[in-house]
């Protein structure tokens, strides 16, 4: 948030210490005397010691574009006070009859515009979805980004970056194979350990170290994993298990399936990083002819 006053060839600049483009209210106070100006934003101020020569205004605009080429200012406004005295926004609008400005808390985004977690952002007169927190791409978020893994390939991530470091995981696979690792992983500087299988029937295996007292296996008893369908068990508790989960953050050595698995890998997520997307970021190396993009488009 930037306040400036233009008088004469002086132009005089404020900016506050808080970002505000993160689609959230933001509470913004700016006031300017002969002596200076101060900005506040969400209760953190800023402030310029000056001397302004304060110009004649008798035009204000809300929420306009600021120059030519910029574009412009997208989202809402509420409580907004001018030298004290409260500005009457519902009035004003039906008095101007300004075209794309609308009464109440609406936009153009809407609860089904972003699929899969995706973020709706705000622009001038229109809006776009951000995908960048989750392991989907596409103008609303709803197309996988996968993976081909041919029997005998290898996938790891020798060691996580620190900035990705976080206790949120996930993978979809669809295949025939059975009996094969789906992720392991440990911990390069601790004993703690973290395995994920599919047996030989097809189910899933779980197996935790948390690398002290802690040693706990359990198995998922209704899903199959070998019938090349991709199964979706988010809203279902496939397996549960209460403890102290702390040492999950310790885990930064990562390896997916192995030599015995043969089909697709989508929606890939190891803390903050989404291999599949940007592998080079995640540190994703991998062996083997592996195909990227490909699945879950392909007849496997």
């Amino acid at each position: 948030m930037i306040g400036q006053v233009v008088s004469g060839s002086k132009v005089i600049e404020i900016e506050s210490k808080m970002l505000v483009t993160d689609d959230h209210w933001h509470a913004v106070y700016w006031e300017v005397s002969t002596d200076g100006m101060m900005l506040n934003v969400d209760n953190e101020s800023n402030t310029l010691d000056t001397h302004i020569i304060l110009p004649q205004v008798y035009t204000w605009i809300l929420g306009s574009r600021t120059q030519h080429g910029l574009s412009g200012f997208a989202g809402q406004l509420r409580n907004v006070h001018l030298c004290g005295n409260e500005i009457i926004l519902r009035s004003l609008v039906r008095k101007q009859g300004r075209d794309g400005v609308e009464l109440g808390e609406k936009g153009t985004c809407r609860n089904s515009d972003c699929l899969n977690g995706g973020q709706c952002v705000e622009f001038y007169d229109s809006h776009r979805c951000n995908c960048n927190n989750t392991p989907f791409v596409g103008q609303k978020c709803e197309q996988d980004v996968g993976m081909s893994v041919p029997k005998g390939s290898e996938l790891a991530i020798p060691w996580q970056h620190p900035a990705h470091v976080s206790s949120c995981f996930r993978i979809a696979v669809q295949s025939f194979s059975s009996n094969y690792s789906l992720i392991r992983a440990k911990a390069l500087f601790a004993d703690c350990q973290f395995n994920l299988t599919v047996n030989a029937k097809g189910r899933l295996e779980l197996s935790i170290f948390d690398g002290f007292f802690f040693h706990h296996k359990a198995a998922d008893g209704v899903h199959k994993f070998d019938d090349n369908e991709l199964v979706d068990i988010n809203d279902e508790d496939a397996i549960r298990i209460t403890g102290n989960w702390s040492f999950f953050r310790q885990l930064n050595v990562w390896n997916f399936v192995d030599k015995n698995f043969t089909g697709c890998i989508t929606r890939l997520q190891i803390g903050a990083g989404f291999p599949l997307k940007d592998p080079s970021s995640a540190r994703l190396s991998y062996k083997g002819p592996i195909r990227f993009g490909t699945c879950p488009h392909d007849q496997l």
